[in-house]
């Protein structure tokens, strides 16, 4: 139905969804039982939505109103190893770390006034009004850091014995003037 009148208009109810992934890397024997990997690289998931519309606004009861959402991440990366073989064993090390920021948020709109913000002018301040209109308004911020080292030790050929030590550190920061849980709006 292509009726700019109906909720069930494609106008209103469709999404745009891309997604990417690449790196670079490296793989080389250095000598002398040396080998050295390492990516570098990035991925991306960008979801736009124009949520299914339903008859009223908060402008206007006969309006038609629907959400507009977002979910936006780029994450870049890095994944390096470095390993030595020798007579006696192999020996591995390395390291990765990773960065995301992930921009969210959901507005109410108005498609009967061209998908304007959907929140009653005589009630709310147009500086407001965006915050009004706004069901979650978020940005993540995610680091990630990993590093190992490893001894695999072979006293005979049939019997290996492996010890190592790992490290991990997470951290997330949250910016959200509305946030998408709690709801709870900071205007």
């Amino acid at each position: 139905v292509d009726d700019a009148t109906s909720t069930l208009s494609p106008l209103y109810n469709y999404q745009k969804k891309e997604a990417d992934f690449s790196y670079v890397g490296l793989d080389t024997d250095l000598g002398s039982g040396w080998r050295v990997s390492n990516k570098v690289g990035t991925y991306l998931y960008d979801n736009d939505s124009y949520q299914p519309p339903t008859a009223g606004t908060k402008t206007l009861r006969t309006n038609i109103g629907g959400t507009y959402q977002l979910n936006y991440y780029r994450a870049w990366f890095d994944h390096l190893n470095l390993s030595h073989e020798d007579d006696h064993g192999t020996f591995k090390t390395g390291g990765w770390g990773e960065y995301v920021r992930n921009d969210r948020f959901q507005f109410l709109l108005d498609y009967t006034r061209g998908g304007v913000l959907d929140y009653n002018p005589a009630t709310t301040s147009e500086a407001v009004g965006t915050l009004a209109a706004t069901t979650y308004l978020m940005k993540n911020y995610m680091r990630t850091a990993q590093a190992f080292a490893e001894y695999e030790w072979r006293p005979f050929q049939a019997l290996a014995i492996n010890g190592g030590v790992r490290y991990a550190h997470f951290r997330r920061d949250i910016e959200a003037p509305v946030n998408q849980t709690t709801r709870l709006r900071y205007f």
